[in-house]
């Protein structure tokens, strides 16, 4: 007796304390007014979104992508935040800027001035505009992740912010964004593969949306024929793979008060894109290419996604996040 009473208190204090440190979504209309689009009358249409910016027809992360995804139909940009070695936050997807700038090095070793000294366009000078017209990008600095905002809200365009790492600093700045910003959280939605990141933003700022970037065996994927880990690690990762699963299906969502979750496409059909909206949870796809697979998503999935080609080039590689 004194141990299921004892069992039941632990439960009854577990229950509390979950309670009280879960996060609380938004409404189903809320994250429908964001990620889709109705004119007039017509029926809402779920967003086309150009993967960090559209970059199979522009440099990626940078100005000039926003605008030539303006030019070519896109309601909304995918963007990849980092941060400097002194604290600045900017749009960036890699660890490092040797792939798209003129420079090497890892950002988190770089400080800010460094930074804008690169060449953001340096590995890919050639646009294709809506128009057909072929440009050259000029030199354009790495930008910062509020010029990015001011270019979003002054063109109309919502943001899908990608934060890859450092839950607290991308918390402090979204916040610091906000108060300088208004209306910020109705055009910029959070998304991460990693829940802290989720958490710590919803957290100190509740009124913006998040979304969990998710994929089967994430931890121990296999790119390109090749494994990342073998021997106890890959086991390692594998019993990760499966926690997480498990999390990602039962418990978790409902912890971090997800509003949405961006899924690989190779995981959705209209069962598993309507098991998810049964919770009240909205569902993204990436990273859509192919112009019939994006017609599927679009018009019998009905839900949003994240292209590289937003002219529908049919040249476009498949990609990863």
């Amino acid at each position: 007796m004194t141990v299921l009473l004892t069992f039941s208190i632990l439960v009854l204090i577990f229950a509390i304390f979950y309670r009280i440190i879960k996060l609380e979504k938004h409404s189903a209309e809320v994250v429908k007014t964001f990620l889709y689009q109705k004119f007039g009358d017509l029926e809402e249409t779920p967003l086309i979104i150009g993967h960090r910016g559209g970059h199979f027809e522009a440099p990626e992360n940078t100005l000039v992508a926003i605008r030539t995804a303006k030019e070519n139909g896109a309601s909304a940009v995918e963007l990849d935040l980092a941060f400097t070695e002194d604290g600045y936050s900017v749009i960036l997807h890699d660890d490092t800027v040797d792939r798209t700038t003129n420079g090497s090095g890892e950002v988190s070793n770089k400080r800010f001035y460094e930074l804008r000294q690169l060449d953001a366009t340096y590995k890919r000078k050639t646009l294709r505009y809506a128009s057909g017209k072929n440009g050259m990008a000029e030199f354009e600095q790495i930008p910062t992740l509020k010029e990015v905002v001011v270019l979003c809200r002054d063109l109309g365009m919502k943001i899908i912010l990608d934060v890859k790492a450092n839950p607290v600093a991308t918390a402090n700045v979204v916040s610091s964004l906000s108060n300088e910003i208004p209306g910020l959280e109705k055009f910029m939605l959070i998304t991460s593969f990693f829940p802290p990141v989720l958490y710590m933003v919803k957290r100190k700022c509740p009124e913006f949306l998040t979304a969990l970037i998710w994929r089967h065996d994430y931890c121990n994927l296999t790119i390109n024929g090749k494994k990342y880990f073998t021997g106890l690690a890959h086991y390692l990762m594998c019993l990760i793979d499966i926690i997480g699963n498990f999390s990602v299906h039962s418990w978790l969502p409902d912890f971090l008060g997800l509003d949405a979750v961006s899924m690989n496409k190779e995981h959705l059909s209209r069962r598993y894109v309507n098991q998810w909206r049964a919770k009240g949870i909205e569902v993204m796809s990436w990273t859509v290419n192919n112009p019939l697979e994006k017609e599927f998503h679009l018009k019998n999935l009905r839900i949003p996604v994240i292209t590289d080609s937003l002219l529908n080039s049919e040249k476009c590689p498949e990609q990863e996040m």
